[in-house]
Formats: C-alpha cells, structure tokens, sequence
C-alpha cells in the first residue's frame, strides 16, 4: 500500500490545497537536490534514513551514501518519501512560516540575512522547497551555496598554513625552552658548586682565625714585624672570602633569573600549545564542513569542470602558469607536463592515468608525443582533445564549451 505523504502543517497530504505549501523532496529544483542532502542531513541522518528505507550502507564511503539519496530524489520513492519527511520534521515548520512572514521580493534579502549568521540547513530547505519562488532567485541562492562551498575550502587551506605556521612557532619555543632549561640546570651545578667551595672556604678561614687567636694567646709582646705579617695574612683571606661569597651570590643571581626565564617560556608554551590546539580544532570543523557540502553530481551546474583535473602536454612551457590560473578560474585543477618524451614517457604516462581530460597542441609538440598522449588516452579511457594552437584563446574556448 503506497505510504502517504504528510505535509509540513497538520495531517494533510501533499496535494491538499494550501496556500504556502512547502514542495516535497522529489520536487524542489533538481540543481537543489545536491546541496539539500549535503546541508541539511548529517551523515548519521543519511544512513538511518538508507536503513529504513531498506538500503544497506555497509562498505558505502559518505559520498556514495550522499549519491544514493541524491539519486533518490528524482521521483517519489519509499526512500525520497522518508527523505522528505524527515526534512520536514526538521526544517518544515520554520520554511512555513517564513513563506507566510515575508513576500518572495524579501525572500532573498531575508534568506541572506541568516546566511550571515550560519543558519545553513533551514536555509537550503527553504529556499528549495519554496512553492513559488522564482527561478531568479533560486539562482541567486544557488550560487551563493555553490560558492560558500569554495569559500569554505579556502578558509580551510588558510587555516592549514595558519596551523603549520603555529606549529612551527611552538616547535621554536620548546627548542628555546630546552636550551633555557639545560642553561639552567648548568647555572644551578654551577651554584651548588661555589657553594661547596665557600664552605671549605669558610671552614678554612675559621681554623686560621682559632690559629690567629692561639697564636695571640702565646705571643704577648710578639715584635712589630710578626704582628703585621699575621694582619696581613689575615686581611688576604678575608679578602678572599668575601670575593667568593660575591661570586656565589652573582651565581646565585644568574640561576633565579634563568628560572624565572624559564617558568615565561613555559607559560608562553603552554598558551602556543592551546593555540595550536584551537586551530586543529577549528581546522577539523571546516574539514567536515567541505566535506558535508562539497559533494557534487551531475544535477551540479559546473559538474564537467568542477574539481576535473586537466592535463595539458606542451605548449609554451613559460604560460604554465597563465593555463593554470585559467583553468582554476573555471573551476578545474591543472596538471601540466611539457611533452619531452626523450627521457621516457613514464611520466607522462602517470599524467594522463590520472587526469579527467587531456588536452594536446600539436604545432608545439613532436609527432611522437602526439601519437603517444592518443594511445594513453585509449588505454586508460581518457578524453583526449587535440588543439591546433595552444594559445590561451584555443584552450579556453575547448573548456568553456565542455562546461557548456
């Protein structure tokens, strides 16, 4: 018996007359279906829903779980059935009554509004399941999701320099603070050391002053010359002691300010520590962000160029740089070699086995190199688009025309 479908306000089936009526899943915008499934639905969520529906997910990595439901989405189902109920559950009262609060010329400027604040999945629901939005603002909202999807992935690569940059700053501080400490260790055997010395010292000087006394004691009226040889010896040591009681206090001096030295670059390490912990942390959230949102498939506007790596052999080897700028700005990712087969073409084998599409100017590469890019394309069933040109006109107009 084929389950019924509940809308978003009551008991009422999808078709009962109402006025703001959100779509159901299997029929919101098909450019939509991609970022509904990404945004709104956890991974957790997506497996249960396969689950119930009677779908194993087992041996199914997250973007095969994500094509499944997407691929649901294209009619009714048991599967899209529980989809759409789920959404709905979820986000269904907030798209109503957001349909009912604002027109469809403050959609938009509403909708944006709380993007802003990062209230994403209510927002994709909305704007996908809104029953009479018009196609204009459903591109507009469509781009800015698509975007927000590359924006996202760089802020993640910023994240990853900030973290590698932070990484080694801390790595800095415990070599200083291991050099401060071992300084320190040094400085206090140093002290002790002294400290050693000025008791023998000390010890010594106490049996000269017993020795001075006795010999007092026994010299009443010692004579002139051998009174002032005993001061004299007597002033030497004292003299003596006091030089080494001044170095062990500037020893002593020296250690407790590497100690204290040493207790700020731990401070300072401990805090480089937690930053550094913050920015993994941080790092690991957009990481499952991209990966949540960064799904796409054939519903996908830029689905030919999009994240496609693409090989060119030859060319002017010094434009490497203008292909590559122009190739990402399509949003592709470019691999480039320079068609020099002399040395051996395991190289350029390895190039086109993992390139979605290859494109080969003839009039700056030799014959060989021709004949081999087209054999390796065969081999490995990859596009091979030969150019007669390789200017940069020549290749823009072949990628615009296969995003076309």
């Amino acid at each position: 018996m084929k389950e019924q479908i509940l809308s978003v306000e009551g008991n009422r089936p999808c078709g009962s007359p109402l006025r703001h009526q959100a779509l159901c899943f299997w029929e919101i915008d098909p450019v939509f279906k991609c970022p509904v499934v990404g945004a709104c639905l956890s991974l957790y969520e997506q497996k249960q829903l396969l689950k119930k529906a009677c779908v194993s997910s087992k041996g199914k990595n997250p973007y095969e779980i994500h094509e499944v439901l997407v691929g649901a989405a294209h009619e009714e189902n048991l599967l899209s059935r529980r989809v759409d109920r789920l959404l709905k559950r979820k986000y269904g009262q907030a798209a109503v009554s957001l349909f009912q609060s604002v027109s469809q010329e403050e959609f938009l400027s509403h909708w944006l509004a709380h993007l802003e604040i990062g209230d994403f999945g209510f927002l994709v629901w909305a704007a996908a399941s809104h029953p009479t939005l018009p196609a204009l603002i459903r591109r507009k909202i469509f781009g800015r999701i698509h975007m927000a999807m590359h924006a996202h992935a760089g802020e993640l690569g910023a994240l990853r320099r900030q973290l590698a940059s932070e990484s080694q700053k801390r790595d800095r501080a415990v070599e200083k603070a291991s050099e401060m400490i071992e300084a320190c260790q040094v400085a206090r055997r140093e002290s002790e050391e002294l400290r050693g010395r000025l008791s023998v010292l000390e010890s010594e000087v106490k049996t000269l002053r017993d020795e001075n006394m006795r010999l007092r004691d026994v010299l009443q009226h010692p004579g002139q010359e051998t009174l002032a040889a005993l001061q004299r010896e007597n002033e030497e040591l004292d003299a003596e002691v006091r030089q080494q009681r001044d170095r062990v206090e500037q020893a002593e001096n020296r250690a407790s300010s590497l100690e204290r030295q040493c207790l700020r670059l731990t401070d300072r390490l401990e805090n480089q520590r937690k930053s550094s912990e913050s920015y993994r942390q941080e790092a690991s959230s957009v990481i499952r962000k991209v990966m949540d949102m960064n799904r796409c498939d054939e519903s996908c506007p830029s689905f030919d160029l999009c994240q496609k790596r693409i090989l060119i052999v030859g060319g002017i080897e010094r434009m490497e740089s203008l292909y590559r700028d122009m190739v990402e700005d399509l949003g592709g990712r470019l691999d480039y070699h320079s068609g020099h087969v002399k040395g051996g073409a395991r190289g350029l084998e390895h190039s086109v086995r993992r390139a979605d599409m290859v494109l080969c100017p003839v009039n700056c590469n030799s014959h060989a190199a021709c004949s081999l890019v087209k054999k390796l394309g065969k081999k490995y069933n990859v596009p091979v688009h030969m150019l007669s040109g390789f200017s940069l006109t020549s290749v823009s107009q072949l990628l615009k025309g296969t995003a076309a």
